[in-house]
């Protein structure tokens, strides 16, 4: 009795067009997140290389203005030298800029650059949607530094996926870490909402079970248990596996 009613439970759940409506909804959304969205979100530090190019070649026109003029003393009233600081400038945008083009990964963990309106931009973020902005600026900024060094010694291989949070392994760690327990919650409802529904529209046909009431819904709940979770897997492993094909299978 107990199989029968496990197994009927199961049939069920799979039959429902519930399912299929299920399926097909994660399929698609699966199918637009690691086609459209995933490849157009990034990091909020990043920089916009047509702005860093126009930086680059003002800092560099200064330099060379100033250089031609003699004009590299330090002012007597900033107590700062413009050449000087205009060269540091220079030469810290060039090697971002150098890096960016190789796609040397490791490089660009090695000499991290954030330009100085991206700094403000950030900052202006954290006021505006931060309970506490500082705080939570300083934590999530030494969060990131912690996360990219430790692939200088743990990654032999280091790509900007990686460095995105794009690889699959990332991708399934954040959506469980966000909004997956929200949308699998609200996944597993929409699923065995129909046993539960069909029950009550099939009540006499119940009428004989030589089962207490209390253990055949304990079937029932097993059975729907066994059945979402299965689903539930199987809509993580595609996920993780489309991802994974699309940015690499990378790591937590």
């Amino acid at each position: 009795m107990v199989g029968e009613v496990y197994v009927e439970t199961l049939k069920k759940l799979w039959r429902s067009s519930k399912t299929r409506i299920f399926f097909i909804f994660i399929l698609v959304g699966i199918t637009i997140y690691t086609t459209v969205v995933l490849p157009s979100l990034q990091p909020m530090d990043t920089e916009d290389m047509t702005r860093l190019e126009l930086d680059m070649e003002a800092n560099k026109s200064i330099m060379e203005d100033r250089a031609a003029s003699g004009k590299t003393d330090v002012n007597e009233f900033t107590g700062q030298s413009a050449f000087q600081m205009a060269k540091d400038a220079y030469q810290r945008q060039r090697n971002f800029y150098t890096v960016i083009q190789t796609g040397d990964a490791r490089r660009y963990i090695e000499t991290p650059y954030v330009s100085e309106k991206r700094s403000k931009e950030i900052r202006e973020y954290y006021l505006a949607n931060a309970d506490e902005p500082l705080k939570d600026l300083s934590f999530d900024q030494t969060n990131r530094a912690q996360r990219l060094n430790s692939y200088l010694e743990e990654v032999p291989e280091i790509n900007f996926h990686l460095i995105q949070e794009k690889t699959a392994w990332q991708q399934l760690h954040l959506f469980l870490l966000n909004w997956g327990p929200l949308i699998l919650s609200v996944g597993t409802i929409f699923l065995v909402s129909d046993v539960v529904t069909r029950e009550r529209q099939e009540r006499t046909q119940k009428a004989g079970i030589p089962y207490p009431w209390r253990r055949y819904l304990f079937i029932q709940s097993l059975a729907a248990f066994t059945f979402v979770t299965g689903t539930i897997f199987v809509s993580l492993l595609a996920f993780w596996g489309m991802t994974g094909l699309m940015f690499g299978f990378g790591s937590t």
